[in-house]
């Protein structure tokens, strides 16, 4: 292949890393993930959480579920009236049923998510499977949304300072939306910060500039 191509473009380092090295230049080009998005409306929050996910993945429903039994009773032990809204298509009857014990919101698909991410605390991403980069992830951080998530969650995406927390472990990511919740200033301050990186790092600008790099 190297004696026929001269770049082989690839989305992310990760992806970069796998390729066997020859002749051809491997350049990774960040997709313009951050084309349209507006900061959110500066208004008073409730203590809302949102997901926006399409859960027909399984991966996707993994991590809900994960949410729903080990880190959301530890929330609500401390922000009892805390309100957890889901967007997304591909709910299964199992879900459906879970959401509804655990008093979850099931907005299923949405025609425009903005609203949500005006009014929502913070953007939780529990996912515990899977790799690449969380375009879900990506869309609150360019909104300037404080965003609790996962190790698998925060994969190829800036740093964890872009974040308001990144845990794996129930306890901890449970104490990361809390002090958001009780304490949301500084993860606002946080989140307007990694507005302006992210929105540099996934921008129009510097995909055009990946490809005038690629075709000269």
């Amino acid at each position: 292949m190297s004696n026929s191509v001269d770049v082989i473009a690839v989305l992310s380092a990760k992806d970069a890393d796998l390729l066997p090295r020859g002749r051809a230049e491997i350049v990774v080009v960040t997709p313009p993930l951050a084309r349209g998005a507006s900061p959110r409306a500066d208004r008073h929050r409730r203590a809302d959480l949102l997901l926006v996910s399409m859960l027909a993945r399984w991966e996707n429903e993994e991590g809900l579920l994960w949410f729903f039994e080990e880190v959301l009773p530890l929330i609500r032990r401390e922000v009892p009236d805390v309100r957890f809204r889901v967007a997304g298509l591909g709910i299964r009857p199992h879900v459906a049923e879970a959401a509804k014990k655990a008093r979850i919101d099931l907005l299923g698909f949405v025609d425009d998510l903005e609203p949500l991410y005006d009014e929502a605390a913070a953007v939780v991403v529990p996912l515990r499977l899977g790799a690449g980069v969380k375009f879900k992830v990506v869309d609150a951080l360019v909104r300037g949304v404080p965003v609790v998530t996962t190790p698998v969650g925060a994969e190829g995406i800036g740093t964890d300072a872009w974040f308001a927390g990144v845990h794996s472990d129930p306890a901890a990511f449970a104490a990361a939306v809390v002090e958001v919740l009780t304490d949301p200033g500084p993860a606002e301050h946080r989140a307007a910060a990694a507005r302006t990186e992210a929105l540099g790092a996934f921008g129009q600008e510097q995909f055009e500039q990946s490809m005038r790099k690629i075709y000269g």
